[in-house]
């Protein structure tokens, strides 16, 4: 694992990095694989049950692989009152799986989560990063379309299948207007922080 050896240099072999490393880990493996828990253990010299506590703590980071692109559609009882049942019944055709799954090709993981901060424009998601708010079952199918064509979130074809609003890391925004709420977030999400962001 070169690749994690070098991201583990970056950062000091303190236990307060834990969390920076971690969301280097997510970015690069989309999960955190078990010899990744051991090297990380020993930079910052932590047990590996403490790394595996913190990455089965943190709900955007995982031990198991999350697909090549993620999807986290909010469960919040908002979004379930504007159309999340049905927009979630699209996500799951399209991709050939359900909630809490990877697809077969192992190209997109469809997960729920709870408030990212988007109630008056729900059904809303994060998908790789970028927040989709407004979301319908037709916008939902083209965005898997998109995601296995190789198409990253943020590009639209057609131009108005999917309306992204912002990266959550690192990156670009994708459409910004004073009445969508954009915002940058601070962390990874847990149960106590709903509104943080995925690892970069």
């Amino acid at each position: 694992m070169a690749q994690e050896k070098d991201y583990l240099l970056r950062h000091p072999k303190d236990p307060a990095a834990l969390l920076d490393v971690l969301r280097d880990a997510q970015s690069r493996y989309g999960h955190i694989p078990d010899e990744a828990v051991s090297r990380i253990a020993a930079h910052l010299k932590l047990s590996e049950a403490e790394i595996r506590g913190a990455v089965t703590f943190y709900h955007f980071f995982s031990l198991t692989p999350r697909g090549a692109s993620t999807v986290y559609l909010n469960d919040s009882i908002t979004s379930r009152m504007k159309g999340r049942t049905a927009v979630a019944g699209a996500f799951e055709e399209e991709a050939g799986c359900r909630f809490g799954e990877v697809s077969p090709d192992g190209k997109v993981g469809l997960f729920p989560t709870s408030c990212i901060g988007m109630n008056d424009q729900e059904p809303s998601a994060i998908i790789d990063g970028v927040i989709f708010p407004g979301l319908s079952p037709e916008k939902a199918r083209a965005i898997v379309r998109g995601l296995r064509a190789g198409r990253p979130p943020g590009t639209r074809s057609p131009p108005s299948a999917t309306a992204p609003i912002s990266r959550t890391s690192s990156g670009p925004w994708c459409r910004t207007t004073s009445a969508n709420r954009a915002r940058s977030f601070s962390g990874p999400m847990n149960p106590e922080r709903p509104c943080a962001r995925p690892p970069a």
